[in-house]
């Protein structure tokens, strides 16, 4: 998977490359971890992200 970060001419640009795509790797895959272990929780966060656009958009109906 690191196999493209070895044709870097200088050595701290393949240690770049790869610290970059550790990075990269471990933050997709906390993101597919949260995903899989707490859907209701983000169905939950999703659902009061549309309730404060719509109470936004009723504050704004209201007093305009």
């Amino acid at each position: 998977m690191y196999f493209p970060c070895m044709y870097f001419p200088y050595d701290w640009m393949a240690f770049a490359c790869f610290e970059v795509t550790g990075y990269f790797l471990g933050f997709v895959s906390l993101a597919y971890e949260i995903v899989t272990e707490f859907p209701v929780v983000i169905f939950l966060a999703f659902l009061l992200v549309l309730a404060v656009i719509e109470l936004r958009k009723l504050k704004e109906k209201t007093n305009g």
